[in-house]
């Protein structure tokens, strides 16, 4: 038919025109065999349950999966308004009808407030005394009344997605009651409401009856009697059940009370979902897991939690996406929950808490790196972002990441200090090393338990006190292999200050002489800049020392460093302390030389104080603020910088950097067993330099210690570029292409994007009208893909219309059709090279032809039916999952 040259080289470039056209043609793919999906599988979309008429709209886009929620302060199974029981089997019922499946969230830590003791004492903090009438984490009734209120459930909602089980506190995660409210007046407003009580403040809500009496009965199994307790600890024998919370008590007992206070929300999490799977018979339970900080006060060990419901939950469910910007939220709690779910071997759904449309894809990325299984968010987010769904549609399949970098939480020191939302040292040196290369974060709980098993490098950013088991797996893993990375931040010791293992590690490092200072500031340093301590982009100025920021200020514990670049000839710096102790006194020192000192009537106060370019190290200066104790509030506001001529500030544009070399860092490692230990002879304040010796561990190991092997190079630039290795391809979010995409000149970059690192096979699409003939000729259809000009072609009855489609390689190929009948969509007959087939199935806008081995080059499809109708397209795809194809509308 199509016999000449010319003839087959203007098909060729109709078929290619079309190929330009692929972006208005979205692929449909299968839906996950189960609830979690495997490897390879798509990552299920979900969404918040939304208006009835946005619903089918959602279900377009490729969401099928909605949820409900019950009342986080009441019982499961009552509430008024959307969380009726009639509402939400209203929203089982229309999700079902779209052909989409839907889940609970379900809350059980509240009964119906009366003023009654249906929940016992309730829950108590320990040491204000103040108490919330919820079930006490100690409580075993709590356990009981979820059961009976989930058979309920159960009962009136039968053959969901998943259950999430709700655990405590104000957004029910796994998490005590831990203050959050006070970020969400709307949310205090109705827990006041609701409750008649105040909002909860942070703290150890462990003070109840039930709560005192299993304390007592752990000491008692322990030591024998609290009397012995006190004994064993090396203190004074007393009856009093003690409450070893503060520093009158030593190492040995506070970490016993954190044992014990943090193996309760593991126990209730164990207990929940085996009531869950034992009353939900035919739906997955999930365990949702939090807070967005890891405040001591909290008790959650996410390692622990996880292993504690490995046996029954099909998945942890992350609450936490986007509440800050991506290597924040990573480093603050993101990173610890994959590394301790990699540890436990559970699998993770991921969920947005808020749904902001412009952070849609940072909530997105959040869940690919994560390695979810599900990402779940809200209807406005995906109704707000069809092009970032689109675009990003193919990539979304689960695959865990390819990571063998740990940090190492200092868990033991960290709670020993409550009150600090982070370890400071740990959470910097997250954030930065996030922008070059990408890491789990492990409890030691997770250490113990042999978590370290697949990572090649750990690295070390702070903590005196370990324990003992934590140790001794750390020395078996290098032993086996491992390359642990440290620097001088102090010595590793068990509570009762052990350092033997530390010494078997880096004992090596008392030969080494210490690093000269690298640091330096690469930019311009302005006559006059100032610094707001409150906002994020003081970060880089800050070593440690530095507590909580207020958005206009930032705290000073004792001994808090910073850095400031200043000019050869010095300057002028003020200080503007906004908050300092009565009666108080807060020093300014460098390198032990005394600044400039102020007394404080606790009002506002600026301190000022020249500096000349003698005691800047390569124009870096340090300063540490000191004269005071940890228990004074002192909060700084703002540090300006100037030249004594200098006029108004301006911002000041650079970075620090400290290089360091690769001949260096292999001076500073040392074989140990079959693995290796690095010991960077730095300080705290070298944070920059540790981080270089850090980045030569990564990718260049291989140089340090010979048969090791160097991580690939898929990032390693500080540039506000994230990448997670997917194995074959990458997942990349670029973070700053929001703020650039502002410019409307400029064509917008995506956020986030997928490269493969093997090319995706495209689909083929070769239409009907490319191929029209004088007995089959081209016309004009709305129906027809794409639906403006010459679309379609008519073909009559039992005559035979061929299409041809060249294929790049020869190999399996599913085929995919539409021809229609009256504007509907109708199946015909087909002949492919020599076999005849006809339509399996249909989905989307189109119907399967069937599976065919078509060889490289050109292949002659036939089409044929016993009555008129108009040839559309055929499609021809290798790529795996796609079951049919739509058109964006």
């Amino acid at each position: 038919m199509f016999g000449t040259a010319a003839l087959l080289f203007a098909a060729a470039a109709a078929q290619g025109e079309a190929q330009r056209d692929l972006s208005r043609l979205l692929p449909i793919y299968a839906e996950p065999k189960a609830f979690v999906s495997q490897p390879g599988e798509r990552i299920r979309l979900g969404s918040y349950m939304p208006p009835q008429d946005r619903l089918e709209q959602l279900v377009q886009m490729g969401v099928k999966l909605f949820v409900g929620e019950t009342d986080r302060l009441a019982p499961p199974d009552q509430g008024t308004g959307p969380y009726s029981m009639e509402n939400l089997e209203a929203q089982k019922s229309v999700a079902n009808k779209a052909g989409a499946k839907w889940g609970l969230d379900l809350y059980s830590a509240f009964t119906t407030f009366d003023d009654s003791v249906q929940v016992g004492e309730g829950t108590v903090e320990v040491r204000s005394k103040d108490r919330i009438p919820a079930w006490s984490p100690w409580n075993p009734e709590r356990i009981r009344f979820s059961a009976n209120r989930y058979g309920r459930i159960n009962r009136a909602l039968n053959e969901l997605a998943f259950v999430s089980t709700g655990m405590f506190g104000e957004f029910g995660d796994a998490s005590m009651f831990s203050g959050l409210t006070a970020y969400s007046p709307e949310l205090a407003s109705r827990w006041e409401n609701t409750l008649r009580v105040e909002a909860p403040t942070p703290g150890f809500w462990s003070g109840d009856p039930l709560a005192l009496a299993s304390w007592q009965r752990s000491i008692e199994a322990r030591h024998g009697s609290i009397a012995k307790a006190y004994e064993a600890w090396g203190m004074t024998a007393a009856e009093t059940l003690p409450i070893p919370l503060d520093a009158s008590f030593p190492y040995v007992a506070r970490l016993e009370y954190q044992d014990w206070y943090r193996s309760a929300l593991p126990a209730m999490g164990a207990a929940l979902a085996d009531v869950g799977v034992n009353v939900f018979k035919n739906t997955p339970v999930v365990i949702p897991v939090g807070p967005p900080n890891d405040l001591p006060e909290l008790g959650l060990d996410v390692f622990r939690l996880a292993e504690s419901v490995s046996a029954n939950a099909a998945a942890l469910k992350v609450t936490n996406l986007g509440l800050y910007d991506f290597a924040e939220n990573w480093a603050m709690s993101l990173a610890k929950i994959r590394g301790a779910a990699r540890a436990a071997g559970v699998p993770i759904i991921a969920a947005g808490p808020f749904g902001s449309s412009d952070e849609f894809a940072e909530r997105l990325f959040e869940a690919v790196a994560l390695g979810a299984t599900t990402f779940i968010d809200a209807p406005g987010a995906y109704l707000g972002n069809p092009k970032t769904l689109a675009d990003l549609t193919p990539g979304l399949i689960h695959e865990l990441p390819r990571v063998d970098v740990a940090i190492l939480h200092p868990t033991s020191s960290h709670i020993l200090t409550p009150g600090r939302p982070t370890p400071a040292a740990t959470y910097r040196g997250a954030v930065e090393l996030r922008d070059y290369a990408d890491f789990d974060i492990l409890e030691e709980s997770a250490v113990s338990a042999g978590g370290l098993q697949g990572y090649r490098v750990a690295v070390l950013f702070e903590g005196t006190i370990w324990r003992q088991q934590t140790l001794e797996a750390l020395r078996t893993w290098v032993n086996e292999g491992g390359t642990i990375v440290a620097y001088d931040f102090g010595k590793m010791a068990d509570p009762r200050g052990n350092t033997s293992i530390y010494q078997e590690l880096f004992g090596f490092a008392s030969a080494l002489q210490a690093a000269p200072d690298s640091l330096r500031w690469k930019g311009e340093v302005p006559a006059s800049y100032a610094i707001s301590l409150g906002e994020t982009t003081a970060e880089p100025f800050l070593l440690s020392g530095w507590g909580e920021s207020d958005g206009s200020s930032r705290r000073a514990l004792a001994g808090a460093l910073l850095r400031l670049p200043v000019r050869p000839d010095g300057g002028v710096v003020t200080v503007t302390l906004s908050k300092a102790p009565i009666g108080g006194r807060v020093e300014f020192r460098s390198n032990g030389r005394l600044l400039a000192g102020v007394g404080s009537d606790g009002g506002v106060k600026q301190v000022q104080f020249a500096v000349d370019g003698a005691i800047a190290r390569n124009g870096v200066l340090s300063i540490s603020v000191t004269g005071f104790d940890n228990t004074a509030d002192v909060r700084i506001g703002k540090i300006e910088v100037s030249t004594q001529d200098s006029g108004e500030a301006i911002p000041l544009i650079g970075t620090f950097e400290a290089p360091i070399s690769l001949d260096a860092v292999k001076a500073w490692t040392n074989k140990q067993g079959k693995g290796a230990a690095i010991f960077a002879p730095l300080r705290q304040s070298a944070r920059e330099q540790f981080m270089a010796v850090v980045r030569h561990a990564i990718y260049s190991l291989s140089h340090l210690v010979p048969e090791k092997a160097d991580a690939p190079k898929h990032d390693d630039v500080a540039d506000g570029v994230y990448v997670v290795d997917l194995g074959d391809r990458l997942a990349i979010y670029d973070s700053k292409a929001r703020e650039a995409n502002t410019n409307e000149a400029a064509p917008a970059e995506p956020e986030f994007r997928f490269l493969e690192k093997t090319a995706r096979p495209a689909p083929i699409i070769a239409q009907a009208e490319a191929f029209a003939t004088e007995t089959a000729k081209a016309e004009a259809s709305p129906a027809a893909y794409p639906g403006e000009g010459l679309s379609a072609v008519r073909v009559k009855e039992n005559t035979t219309f061929e299409v041809i489609l060249t294929v790049p390689e020869t190999r399996t190929y599913r085929l995919y059709a539409r021809t229609l009948r009256n504007g509907q969509p109708v199946p015909v007959r087909f002949k492919v090279g020599e076999i005849e087939a006809a339509p399996i199935s249909a989905v989307g806008d189109v119907y399967l032809v069937g599976e065919f081995t078509l060889e490289e080059g050109e292949n002659r499809i036939q089409m044929q039916s016993d009555k008129t109708f108009l040839a559309d397209l055929v499609i021809a795809t290798a790529e795996p999952g796609v079951v049919g194809f739509r058109f964006a509308r």
